[in-house]
């Protein structure tokens, strides 16, 4: 299983100037890289106040410019993608979702198995045939005490998770993961129970998170590299 990186850019009440917050994303993702970090996923998402990542694919280029290994991916892109035989995952959140990634072939982004079947079902009709491939948001944060930090993060977590609502997925109990505060072992146990039994191929947590402490935020990163993303790669498909 690869570790990933998942960043949404944001900068909550214009707090730093926005040359800052896209630069020491580019400068985290360049050490990550080094360091040996499976993927790096971007986000796309329109209308939020604090500056959600608007243009994906522009920063996937600067991304790359500070990447030699990583794969480079968009978790949600607003523009139509399905010229085949692109690597192509479908975010679905019900039965009718699931069901047409697999009948385009496509991977699920969304790890549940609520959707699983539906998934399958749909698999069996691909032209041409394709292998299952489940991935998403394990909604992590790292770090050596969570206890100390949680007061800290606590809040921004619960601003990102409310914008998803106050954007319009308001009523919905899954649309966005609930953020958990773990040391890398405890990260790497809960990921393989959640997707145990699953073809799950990728997982990412957020890169970082908006309006955060930086020292934080680099801790993080250095944990997600240098010690969960190797017992995911033991690990294999779950």
């Amino acid at each position: 299983m690869r570790l990933g990186l998942y960043y949404d850019l944001r900068n909550p009440g214009g707090a730093r100037s926005w040359a800052r917050v896209y630069a020491a994303a580019l400068d985290r993702i360049g050490w990550a890289d080094r360091a040996g970090i499976g993927a790096i996923w971007v986000t796309e998402h329109h209308g939020f106040a604090d500056g959600y990542l608007p243009a994906p694919l522009t920063f996937c280029a600067a991304i790359a410019t500070r990447t030699s290994r990583a794969r480079i991916g968009t978790a949600v892109v607003v523009s139509p993608l399905i010229p085949r035989p692109l690597p192509v995952w479908v975010g679905a959140r019900g039965p009718r979702g699931a069901r047409l990634a697999g009948r385009t072939g496509a991977g699920l982004l969304w790890i549940g198995r609520d959707l699983f079947e539906s998934y399958l079902a749909g698999l069996a009709q691909a032209d041409p045939p394709a292998l299952p491939r489940v991935g998403g948001l394990a909604n992590v944060f790292l770090a050596d005490d969570p206890d100390r930090v949680l007061a800290a993060v606590r809040e921004h977590g619960r601003r990102n998770r409310a914008s998803y609502e106050d954007a319009g997925a308001a009523g919905r109990e899954t649309a966005f993961p609930k953020l958990r505060i773990l040391t890398p072992a405890a990260a790497a146990a809960w990921i393989s129970e959640l997707c145990a039994g699953l073809p799950v191929t990728d997982v990412f947590c957020f890169g970082d998170i908006g309006g955060l402490d930086d020292d934080l935020v680099e801790r993080h990163t250095e944990l997600a590299v240098r010690e969960l993303a190797p017992v995911l790669a033991e690990e294999g498909e779950l």
